[in-house]
């Protein structure tokens, strides 16, 4: 019995780190949606990357921001160039070369000192990277290479602004790690509630976190609905990356590609496309705003709620040895929310598991 006691305190527990992960989860993706954070690692890896090639007679950001600015790297798709396993043709290279200007404001002195143009210098590190040479990294410079370091950047970057929700839930909400532990081990109620609403929570968290890995990219799926709208222009539509740092740097995206349709046509496609943009964030917004409220609710099933002690809870002066006990508790309640939604719903599908299966031998031996 005692055993069971535990894993239902170890399972109120996951719950309760579930809900709060799910809140957490919402604001990483409302933040996701204002800050391009993707494009922001693709340019930092090529910078990086640049960087450890000895490309330094054109300032590598300069040079980076010219080839984003590329018209027909745009018009190709832009992540095409960082993908292993789809490779350009080398008249398409010298094309997206020749689309990146030199700089009108160099003087004589700086064309001296720098040898090579913008285009020439990206060039020079293409043919470095084709050809594999090594560097610092200790690996082959292929565009894997951009795109595996591309990954490593947004994920680092991501990890930063998840746990920083993370810390900021776990404090509005004041739930220290060892306080939450004891309550549940001494108190039978919130154990028995745990056991009545996890099934349920189960449910809700799966839909959750489906929910937020379709909404990653609303551009590709307004980009479908173009398509499937204006099927006369689909192919054209396929050109579109749907890559941008907002709204405005998407929609001019669109009609550098579709430039040749008529004026009509293209404005009535670009009109569509906004809509969908639109009507799609605000159905992640509200459906996240949904899951938030009910996450909301059956922490208060655990007396779990926002501000609910006050700030008495981190006063100092009040009781230190307390606030500071509380302090944290609510850090380890940060560190352990970072690790994500999907990492407590597989643990509370897990312990849930082992219950099932504890209880059914004890039941056998019982009899």
């Amino acid at each position: 019995m005692q055993v069971l006691n535990t894993l239902d305190a170890l399972i109120g527990f996951a719950i309760v780190m579930l809900l709060l992960s799910m809140i957490v989860m919402f604001l990483v993706q409302a933040t996701q949606m204002v800050i391009a954070q993707r494009q922001v690692a693709l340019k930092k890896a090529l910078y990086l990357l640049m960087s450890a090639n000895k490309i330094s007679s054109v300032d590598a950001n300069d040079l980076i921001d010219k080839l984003f600015e590329s018209k027909t790297l745009k018009s190709n798709k832009m992540f095409k160039l960082f993908k292993p396993d789809i490779e350009f043709s080398e008249d398409e290279i010298n094309k997206i070369l020749d689309d990146i200007p030199d700089d009108p404001k160099k003087d004589e002195s700086e064309t001296e000192s720098r040898e090579k143009s913008p285009a020439e210098e990206m060039r020079k590190y293409m043919d470095i990277v084709e050809k594999g040479e090594k560097g610092d990294f200790g690996k082959d410079r292929g565009f894997e290479n951009v795109e595996k370091l591309s990954s490593h950047i947004y994920r680092s970057r991501m990890r930063i602004i998840s746990f920083t929700w993370a810390f900021i839930v776990a404090f509005a909400y004041q739930v220290s790690t060892p306080e939450l532990l004891r309550d549940l081990s001494v108190d039978p109620k919130l154990r028995l509630e745990a056991v009545s609403v996890v099934t349920a929570v189960q449910n809700k968290a799966s839909e959750a976190i489906r929910n937020s890995d379709e909404a990653q990219d609303v551009s590709g799926e307004a980009l479908a609905r173009l398509a499937s709208k204006h099927s006369n222009y689909a192919k054209q539509l396929e050109e579109v990356s749907g890559v941008g740092r907002d709204r405005a740097e998407l929609i001019r995206e669109l009609k550098l590609v579709l430039k040749g349709l008529p004026a009509n046509d293209l404005e009535m496609i670009t009109n569509d496309y906004s809509r969908s943009i639109t009507e799609l964030q605000d159905e992640r917004f509200d459906q996240g705003m949904r899951d938030l409220r009910v996450a909301t609710e059956d922490l208060a099933r655990f007396n779990i709620g926002l501000w609910n002690k006050g700030i008495s809870f981190y006063d100092l002066r009040e009781d230190t040895f307390r606030a500071m006990k509380n302090i944290i508790g609510v850090i380890l309640t940060a560190l352990l929310l970072s690790l994500g939604a999907p990492f407590w719903y597989e643990r509370l599908k897990d312990l849930v598991h082992l219950r099932s299966a504890l209880a059914k031998k004890l039941d056998t031996k019982k009899n």
